[in-house]
């Protein structure tokens, strides 16, 4: 997903649906050195897990963070990148536009955005290449 979207040190990623966090993390990592990851999620267990996870690894405590709540919650003023798993919701395409600013990266993994056209897309994740193909979209805002 990070790939795909051309993460870059100039970047701001945001995670919705951030589950364990390894997007976020991931994120800030080599090759892709991300400025700053967000990651929210509703599931407190979750979010818990993320934070006990980063306080593990110091050198991400600064330039990642983890939001419990919904992520039309979350500022996304300065966020570039959107990354998320999701099953189609209605309004998601709506959400996205309104809250992310023009130029913002959004890459869904398995699932389209049916009102959108994607400007890339890459047609298998290795790890389920026992299952078929698991698309990745790109779109641009």
């Amino acid at each position: 997903m990070l790939r795909l979207a051309n993460v870059n040190e100039a970047d701001v990623v945001l995670d919705i649906g951030c589950g364990d966090g390894r997007i976020v993390f991931a994120a800030v990592e080599a090759p892709f050195f991300a400025r700053h990851a967000i990651g929210v999620d509703i599931d407190s267990a979750l979010i818990a897990q993320c934070r006990r996870r980063q306080a593990h690894r110091p050198d991400a405590t600064m330039n990642v963070s983890f939001i419990l709540d919904d992520w039309v919650h979350v500022d996304t003023s300065a966020v570039t990148v959107v990354t998320l798993f999701f099953l189609p919701h209605p309004s998601i395409a709506r959400d996205l536009a309104l809250k992310c600013t023009p130029g913002t990266r959004i890459v869904t993994y398995v699932f389209e955005i049916p009102e959108w056209t994607p400007v890339s897309t890459s047609s298998t994740v290795p790890f389920l290449k026992e299952h078929g193909e698991s698309p990745l979209y790109l779109y641009q805002l």
